[in-house]
């Protein structure tokens, strides 16, 4: 409920409690599906969840006039090139990929007005704080971020503090990394 009203969220809560739901649909609800532009950015820390959320994405707008890409490094770069030309609105992507593609000028996040960015503990942990930062600077009409992990470190509450514009809601709903359901092997 707090997405859907369109305000920023610090979500921490446990791998696999349904954290991809909680913001697909809110970004969802923001589609404008006449404009066949980027409005969202999912960043993801891997090339798996970025299929994983791409996945969802397309499971609960299967019924929306919009569409939705996933792009990651390993996928032919010409591919991802002729998918965003078709007007994707919901862009899932790893940073390092999207770095490559904006430098070269195949995508424009000029018209995102959400970015989510999901499991940035990973993220962090993986060395792309600096390309988080570069994309996110990169948004001119940037209205709401949503942020989900699992835990968050000083480091990463330092850079929400700095980017986050405006009042910012904090969902702790869980200290625990994963739900007693998952195992780790």
């Amino acid at each position: 409920p707090v997405a859907l009203a369109g305000k920023n969220i610090i979500v921490q809560s446990q791998t696999g409690s349904g954290k991809t739901a909680a913001f697909c649909i809110p970004s969802l609800n923001v589609i404008d599906s006449k404009n066949r532009v980027p409005q969202v950015l999912i960043l993801e820390p891997t090339r798996e969840l970025a299929c994983q959320t791409r996945d969802e994405v397309f499971n609960l707008s299967r019924h929306m006039r919009m569409g939705s890409l996933a792009v990651y490094g390993g996928s032919p770069m010409w591919k991802q090139k002729e998918a965003l030309r078709a007007g994707a609105q919901i862009i899932i992507a790893t940073p390092g990929r999207l770095m490559d593609l904006m430098e070269r000028g195949w995508i424009n996040l000029d018209s995102v007005t959400t970015l989510v960015l999901d499991e940035v503990d990973q993220m962090m942990d993986m060395g792309f704080a600096p390309a988080v930062t570069e994309i996110w600077e990169s948004m001119k009409a940037l209205k709401q971020v949503l942020t989900f992990s699992a835990t968050y470190t000083k480091e990463i509450t330092r850079m929400l503090d700095t980017h986050i514009q405006g009042e910012v809601e904090s969902l702790i709903l869980s200290k625990a990394p994963t739900v007693d359901t998952i195992d780790h092997v």
